[in-house]
């Protein structure tokens, strides 16, 4: 099975370390949890990129960046410190 296009390979890998989707890259999870509130939100896409972490401010090539259908905020994965953290403003 191949990931839908709006899945980056890296930015699935970045979710999957910190544990916040199956680990088996062909096992997409449509939903993850709520950092804040422990809810489950409709993931619409995963995109990665080079970002630095809002909440630990390191800089990694594979951060992930998560859009949720619920409220269309987005969810920053931090390979780092392994967090996800709501973007402000986003």
């Amino acid at each position: 099975m191949k990931l839908p296009a709006h899945w980056a390979v890296a930015g699935h890998e970045t979710l999957a370390a910190i544990g916040a989707l199956s680990v088996a890259p062909d096992r997409v999870s449509p939903s993850i949890l709520d950092p804040a509130t422990g809810l489950t939100l409709s993931i619409s896409g995963v995109d990665a990129g080079a970002a630095t972490c809002p909440s630990c401010e390191t800089r990694s090539a594979n951060a992930a960046f998560v859009a949720v259908v619920e409220d269309l905020r987005l969810l920053f994965g931090c390979p780092s410190c392994q967090r996800l953290t709501w973007l402000s403003g986003a």
